[in-house]
């Protein structure tokens, strides 16, 4: 979750969790954090200002757009959370974590590896995985009845 440096003059009104609500749900976003945000983007919307652990200001989206504009267009504008940042003392200073100078280098050193090429190159394999993780799964629910299961998969 990104802080703008610097505060937008014509900032949209956003939908807001109520901060009790952010501290009640505390302890469950630390222990699973996916289905607490997922929740909260459903009943607010594709954006939602919360408070984590009812102390900091955060801004959530799942909005394609707002993401392009924060950490593609004007990524510069906008500088880690202290929840980031403090973050970075048990997964290293990576691109989650890292700013300035530093960002960009790791940024340019992976870049190559995401080219469209290459992505669409992984296609096939991530097919053939999928497909034989889910055989067990599959024959599984076919035994059992479901209809779905006998169906090839696309």
């Amino acid at each position: 979750m990104a802080e703008p440096t610097a505060p937008a003059a014509t900032a949209p009104r956003l939908p807001q969790m109520p901060r009790w609500q952010s501290i009640l749900r505390s302890f469950a976003l630390a222990k699973d954090p996916l289905p607490i945000l997922d929740q909260a983007l459903r009943r607010f919307g594709d954006t939602v200002r919360l408070y984590i652990g009812g102390v900091q200001p955060s801004i959530l989206t799942q909005d394609p757009g707002l993401i392009n504009h924060i950490l593609q267009k004007n990524h510069r504008n906008y500088s880690k959370s202290k929840f980031t940042q403090g973050f970075s003392r048990y997964i290293g200073h990576g691109l989650l974590t890292n700013e300035g100078a530093d960002w960009l280098r790791q940024r340019r050193l992976i870049q190559p590896g995401f080219h469209r090429q290459r992505v669409a190159g992984l296609t096939e394999l991530m097919q053939q995985i999928i497909a034989e993780t889910l055989a067990p799964l599959r024959q599984q629910a076919a035994a059992n009845g479901a209809w779905w299961a006998c169906r090839p998969m696309s």
